[in-house]
């Protein structure tokens, strides 16, 4: 890897400190280059914000598509509005729901994370975040706090792996709480005795054949997704309108790349990238 190769996150993080995009639903963004400058901005300053999309259907379920907000099918129950607020520190969305019924109406709501990649597909910046809430999930609802149950699980191929990860007391995140926990979990899959190795091998969620340290020494490789979902009962009262709001922290994930790489016509293209960001991406580096 050439010298000029640098995380692309040190481009980024240049961006721009106190950028924020606010975006309400019934706006609509035509996708032309003039518009880009201000996404690509977006995308500079949060690295790599999960995205997202609105589907409404029947009037009554209201979702975004990477990891968002979902209500059980009621016809009552509608979404008059929904504020979106992006920055490179934190996503908040605002929901207005209206209850038409003459009775009050508890319903399931969920909030799913994306899924998380947990190998070298991954490589989130997850330094110092909680080992199951990663995005700092948050929300209110009339302005008060809730607090969500959780379900995290992990698979491998669609398989469901959790417990044979919890066997052998492995995070199904592969984050450790405490200064230096990472590197001791680690070191104690590195060093697994062989029968853990063989059974997490045949599983599919480890494997010690690809990757080597000193001495030619097996390091462990993870193979998993992990699916982590926020979920409450929430009370809409009867013939009235309240406010949901739910918010958390972008996940930036890092990869490498070299100056060459901002001058292909791909790159430009595809981000709308003008003379002046290439400029200083390249100072950059």
């Amino acid at each position: 890897m050439g010298a000029d190769r640098h995380g692309f996150e040190q481009v980024l993080a240049r961006s721009g400190d106190a950028l924020g995009v606010a975006y309400h639903r019934s706006r609509r963004v035509p996708h032309d280059c003039s518009n880009h400058a201000i996404w690509l901005g977006a995308l500079a300053a949060l690295a790599v914000l999960l995205q997202t999309s609105v589907v409404l259907a029947n009037d009554s379920t209201a979702s975004l598509d990477a990891g968002g907000l979902t209500l059980t099918f009621n016809p009552d129950i509608s979404m008059e509005s929904e504020d979106l607020y992006l920055s490179r520190d934190e996503v908040r969305v605002t929901y207005h729901f209206h209850n038409r019924a003459d009775h009050d109406i508890a319903t399931l709501v969920a909030f799913p994370l994306p899924v998380m990649n947990i190998g070298e597909e991954g490589n989130y910046d997850l330094g110092g975040r909680d080992p199951v809430n990663v995005m700092d999930f948050q929300v209110t609802a009339e302005g008060k706090q809730v607090e969500p149950s959780v379900e995290i699980k992990a698979t491998r191929f669609g398989v469901d792996v959790t417990d044979i990860l919890k066997r052998y007391d492995i995070p199904l995140t592969m984050l450790a709480p405490g200064e230096g926990a990472g590197s001791a979990l680690n070191t104690r899959l590195d060093d697994l005795p062989q029968d853990a190795r063989q059974e997490l091998e045949r599983y599919g969620v480890i494997d010690w054949n690809t990757t080597f340290g000193a001495e030619n020494k097996p390091l462990a490789n993870t193979h998993w997704d992990t699916h982590i979902t926020f979920y409450w009962f929430q009370t809409f009262p009867a013939g009235s309108t309240i406010e949901v709001t739910h918010r958390y922290k972008p996940v930036p994930r890092r990869f490498f790349f070299a100056k060459d790489d901002l001058a292909t016509p791909e790159t430009r293209t595809l981000f709308c990238m003008d003379q002046d960001f290439i400029s200083a991406a390249q100072a950059a580096l």
